[in-house]
């Protein structure tokens, strides 16, 4: 499949979520995956989250499960999102800490928490640095064309 063709080039940096350093993860522009390692087939996702549940108000936890398990059986079942930033040391230390429930300024992937044991080193994640422009974009339209759906936890391209 093309997709998973495109997107194994960008693999060479990355570790298990659970184990990421991240002083490994340099201050530049570039782009991140999140993949599921392949032991696990399946998922579920739970109407709750480890992250943050409301924030300024407004609900966080995506309710419509079964919705978001028919994407992810949909989709390319490994890679969970794709994320683009200028600054990837800032954006996966974001993400990290969001995910533990610390209120940053980071909301994108948020379904990822959802996911029953994702503590379980469940996920990897891979970077990239790269100053092309708009490649979250364009994998993202790659993953729809190929699949009928963008990865998981990404909700717009």
């Amino acid at each position: 499949m093309f997709f998973k063709s495109k997107i194994i080039q960008y693999m060479n940096n990355g570790c298990l979520f659970n184990n990421l350093d991240i002083n490994n993860v340099p201050k530049v522009r570039g782009i991140y995956l999140i993949k599921l390692v392949k032991k696990f087939k399946d998922i579920t996702i739970l109407d709750n989250t480890t992250a943050i549940k409301i924030h300024n108000g407004q609900d966080m936890i995506y309710h419509n499960t079964d919705e978001l398990y028919d994407k992810w059986l949909q989709g390319n079942r490994e890679i969970l999102a794709i994320g683009e930033t200028d600054n990837l040391h800032k954006r996966i230390n974001n993400l990290a800490k969001y995910s533990l429930g610390e209120d940053v300024p980071h909301r994108g992937e948020r379904v990822l928490w959802q996911i029953e044991h994702w503590q379980n080193n469940m996920f990897e994640i891979y970077w990239m640095p790269t100053m092309e422009e708009n490649l979250k974009f364009n994998l993202n339209i790659i993953h729809r064309e190929e699949y009928g759906c963008l990865p998981l936890a990404n909700m717009r391209p």
